[in-house]
């Protein structure tokens, strides 16, 4: 039995048009392929943005509750502007990763 791929090839237009699709067919695969490992590359550099978040994070709260004889009350607000700000840095460089690279 000839497989249906032989009886298109034998014609010589639509074994042109076979070549073409085969082509076509590659660069799609390699686009998707440069678009596959983007989105690794983006996941990677989010994911060290939270950790490093959380670690942050975690210093400060042990920073802030560890010691509280060295931070007088009237300073206490420094700290958790410092947080805060740290936050909205990490969210604004997470918000950044993903709306450059998803084009």
């Amino acid at each position: 039995m000839v497989h249906p791929l032989h009886q298109i090839a034998s014609s010589p237009t639509h074994k042109l048009l076979l070549k073409q699709w085969l082509k076509e067919s590659d660069l799609i695969g390699r686009r998707t392929a440069v678009k596959h490992v983007q989105i690794s590359k983006l996941q990677s550099s989010i994911t060290f943005l939270h950790c490093f978040f959380f670690l942050f994070h975690s210093i400060f709260i042990i920073f802030l509750f560890q010691s509280p004889s060295t931070l007088s009350s009237r300073h206490s607000w420094i700290p958790c502007l410092l947080s805060l700000l740290s936050s909205m840095a990490i969210a604004w460089a997470v918000r950044y990763k993903t709306d450059s690279r998803t084009v």
